[in-house]
């Protein structure tokens, strides 16, 4: 089996993400067999309970208009029977409280981006599926989407210019929840991407990876 110590960033930003402690090593080969969603290779943070994690370094962001990510994940149960497993595939946050993707009433729970972390929604697609998950945070405005469609979205938003634990994945900052699943990529941006920007991501990461 084989475990990932740094996930190298592919933007030449070199903000790549690391874990240098074994045990909490996300896993990309077990037991001799690549681990894979829709075919396609997919980091797996697994445990029980889960403790896996990966650091963004928290400087060298310059100076964040906003917020946006556009991921390629998984949660392994929907809802999780264990408020444990209940971490984000990426955390970037200043609000103090934790994010849960979902939490255990199966609702989305959102910090990424801002100073107050937002009540989404229960989504209708399963969560225990590989989707595109994608969040937009900008001065009074926070959206999130699935597989391109809104779930949500709020004019009461103060996006966070400085996490002051920079980026995270599989990991909620603030607290000790954990995702329990996959990602099998992650695009983070100090921006707020456009609808038509974001909507290409989206369309390119749904076709190569068979998402809805």
């Amino acid at each position: 089996s084989c475990f990932v110590r740094t996930w190298y960033d592919q933007s030449g930003n070199v903000r790549d993400a690391t874990q240098t402690t074994n045990a909490n090593q996300p896993r990309i080969v077990n037991a001799g067999v690549v681990e894979t969603q829709n075919t396609r290779p997919s980091v797996r943070a697994y445990g029980n309970p889960a403790t896996i994690s990966m650091n963004i370094t928290s400087s060298g962001w310059g100076a964040p208009t906003g917020w946006s990510q556009v991921t390629v994940g998984r949660t392994q149960v929907d809802p999780p029977g264990n408020s444990t497993w209940t971490g984000p595939y990426v955390s970037a946050d200043c609000s103090g409280v934790q994010s849960h993707l979902p939490w255990t009433d199966g609702i989305i729970y959102d910090a990424f981006g801002s100073t107050l972390r937002k009540t989404t929604v229960n989504p209708a697609t399963t969560l225990a599926q590989l989707n595109v998950y994608s969040i937009v945070s900008a001065t009074n405005s926070w959206s999130n989407f699935l597989n391109g469609n809104l779930l949500f979205n709020t004019a009461v938003n103060s996006f966070c210019a400085s996490p002051s634990s920079g980026v995270r994945l599989f990991f909620s900052i603030g607290g000790a929840y954990y995702l329990d699943g996959y990602i099998s990529e992650a695009h983070i941006f100090t921006t707020p991407l456009s609808n038509s920007d974001r909507s290409a991501i989206e369309t390119n990461q749904r076709t190569y990876y068979g998402t809805p």
